[in-house]
């Protein structure tokens, strides 16, 4: 018997298959539709279903033709970056991958009426924190300085010597003092210095000019005085602790102001068994002092092999022996110009008034890993020379520094190897 009401069942395999509940957000199928005889679409489902299958169906024929809803423009996002969103995004997925919590990731997006739903392509903005620090203000008598991290106002001040109070108002445009951002530029005012006072009446000593990183305890080592006299000789000095480059002082002596000898002669350098024999190593040291002007030496090498054959990294010539306590006084060596050939490497040091550099014993170069070592590396010394071969720059001047007369030694070395 046939039944005209039941399913008509298509003979080939394969040729459809149910989708299962939910496989598509939209559709052009039919669904549960199928076709009779007559070619005619009928629903299994009760009576309202096939509407709803096209409606379905219409839906999402709109939505694979490109309509979708209209996607609102970005808020401003000034403390922050604009993201583009992609198949696949939710808010949560988002704020998880740039690190910022949902709560702020849904704060900075007032645009969007349901956090459940974005759309790919959808611009949102994504916070970052970062607060964009304001321009520093002008700075007039001080100067600008970039905040590095770990930074604060109270570390500034201290590093650059000045008040707390004096930094935060020159820098109006920090509104919270404890909070800074590291590349932010302030203004740091700088303190007017006083010109230092001049030096008092010095019968029983000597006017000493004070260098960087002098302090008292370290001239009254230096002339053989106790600090307590030094203090005393100075009263112009209010606080001990503070003296500056450049003042002059009083050092006691106890009796008439100590001879400084005249020198000016120059002596060569020669290599030590350290240099290898190939390379003509040598150098020359230029070397001149007086009681009234100072002392100074210009020291210069060449040809010598890189610091790093000897374990080096640099060179530094030493003065040994340095009158009238024995002292070693270091001169750092620089390359001239690395595109030079052969190598040249010098440096110089000038002392003030009351200093002296010779007579000493020897003028030694070495190899050093660093040029702020403080004692001479003895097993890499590359040239050495010797005070007593120093010879008088200009034939006939005032020599104290070795045999006699600067004659003497002409006669028996030549006018110098300087002249």
């Amino acid at each position: 018997m046939v039944h005209d009401d039941l399913p008509v069942v298509d003979p080939t395999p394969g040729a459809r298959e149910e989708e299962p509940h939910g496989a598509r957000a939209y559709g052009s199928g039919t669904g549960g539709a199928r076709a009779d005889e007559s070619g005619a679409i009928r629903s299994d489902e009760p009576g309202g279903a096939a509407e709803q299958a096209a409606t379905a169906e219409g839906t999402g024929a709109e939505t694979a033709a490109g309509h979708q809803p209209q996607l609102p423009p970005p808020p401003p996002c000034p403390n922050g970056f604009i993201y583009t969103v992609q198949p696949g995004d939710t808010l949560f997925l988002i704020a998880q991958r740039f690190g910022v919590s949902l709560q702020a990731l849904i704060q900075a997006n007032p645009q969007i009426p349901d956090p459940n739903t974005i759309f790919p392509g959808q611009r949102i903005c994504v916070p970052t924190g970062v607060v964009v620090p304001p321009p520093p203000p002008a700075c007039p008598g001080g100067f600008i300085y970039r905040v590095q991290p770990g930074d604060t106002l109270f570390f500034i001040a201290q590093r650059f010597g000045v008040t707390l109070q004096a930094l935060i108002q020159a820098n109006p445009q920090i509104p919270d003092p404890n909070v800074l951002v590291p590349g932010q530029l302030i203004c740091v005012p700088t303190i007017p210095t006083a010109p230092p006072p001049p030096p008092p009446p010095c019968p029983n000593g000597v006017l000493y000019m004070v260098a960087p990183g002098d302090t008292l305890f370290l001239i009254a080592q230096a002339f053989g005085v106790t600090l307590q006299a030094l203090i005393a000789a100075n009263p112009q000095i209010p606080d001990p602790n503070l003296i500056v480059p450049g003042q002059l002082i009083c050092v006691p002596t106890g009796g008439p102001a100590p001879q400084v000898p005249t020198v000016e002669c120059c002596m060569l350098l020669f290599r030590t068994a350290n240099v290898p024999r190939g390379p003509e190593a040598g150098g020359v040291a230029r070397i001149f002092q007086s009681a009234a002007v100072g002392a100074n030496t210009l020291i210069a090498t060449i040809d010598l092999p890189a610091p790093s054959t000897f374990g080096g990294a640099t060179f530094v010539a030493w003065l040994r022996g340095v009158a009238p306590d024995g002292r070693t006084v270091k001169v750092p060596l620089v390359r001239t110009n690395p595109l030079l050939t052969p190598r040249v490497w010098a440096g110089s040091l000038a002392l003030p008034a009351g200093r002296q550099l010779a007579p000493f014993n020897d003028l030694i170069v070495t190899a050093e890993i660093s040029a702020d070592v403080m004692t001479p590396s003895l097993n890499r010394i590359v040239l050495i020379g010797l005070f007593a071969q120093c010879q008088p720059q200009f034939a006939g001047g005032p020599w104290v520094g070795g045999k006699g007369k600067a004659g003497d030694l002409a006669g028996a070395g030549g006018s110098g190897c300087c002249s």
